[in-house]
C-alpha cells in the first residue's frame, strides 16, 4: 500500500489498526455505514497516531473521527470553525484529518446508505468545498500532493 510506505518512510507513528468491533461501534454510535475504502484504511493504518506527516497532515484514528458539530463545538482559534456549526448541508460530514495544525480540515460524508456518495470536503473557517468523490480519491490527491488539498480563494 503506497500510503503505508509513505508513512513508514516518514517514521510516522501509527495507532493500532481498528478491529471489526471498533468499526461496528462507530457505525452504531452515528447510525451510519462506512464505505469499504474507509473501513479498509481504518483496519490497516487507522491514522497517524497523533503525529503529523512530513507535509503536516494528521490523519485521525477511528476513535478521534467526529461529526463536524462535535469536532468544532468548543473551537477557539483561527480559522474560526465555529461558523460551520449552523450550516445544515454539512451535518453528515465527519472530520478525519487536518493539515498544518487545523489550518485546513478534511471531512467525509457518511450516511446510513452506502448508495450515497462519500464525498470528501476541505474546510477552512466557515468555507468548505468538495474535493473528492470518495476516500480513495482523497488519498490519491494526498499521495500526489495535489493543490486541491489547500483552500485557495480565487478572485
Amino acid at each position: 500500500m503506497e500510503l503505508e510506505k509513505k508513512w513508514r518512510n516518514e517514521n510516522v507513528n501509527r495507532t493500532l489498526p481498528a478491529n471489526k468491533a471498533d468499526l461496528e461501534l462507530f457505525q452504531e454510535k452515528y447510525n451510519i455505514a462506512l464505505p469499504d475504502d474507509l473501513a479498509n484504511y481504518l483496519q490497516s493504518l487507522n491514522g497517524t497516531g497523533g503525529d503529523c506527516t512530513d507535509d503536516l497532515f494528521e490523519f485521525y484514528s477511528i476513535k478521534k473521527i467526529k461529526k463536524i458539530k462535535e469536532e468544532f463545538k468548543d473551537w477557539v482559534g483561527i480559522p474560526n470553525y465555529q461558523k460551520l456549526l449552523s450550516i445544515k448541508e454539512i451535518n453528515d460530514l465527519y472530520v478525519f484529518a487536518n493539515m498544518n495544525f487545523n489550518l485546513f480540515a478534511y471531512a467525509i460524508k457518511l450516511t446510513k446508505s452506502l448508495e450515497e456518495a462519500n464525498e470528501v470536503y476541505i474546510l477552512c473557517g466557515d468555507k468548505y468545498k468538495k474535493i473528492a468523490d470518495s476516500f480513495s480519491e482523497f488519498i490519491n490527491l494526498y499521495l500526489d500532493s495535489s493543490i486541491e488539498l489547500q483552500f485557495i480563494d480565487t478572485v
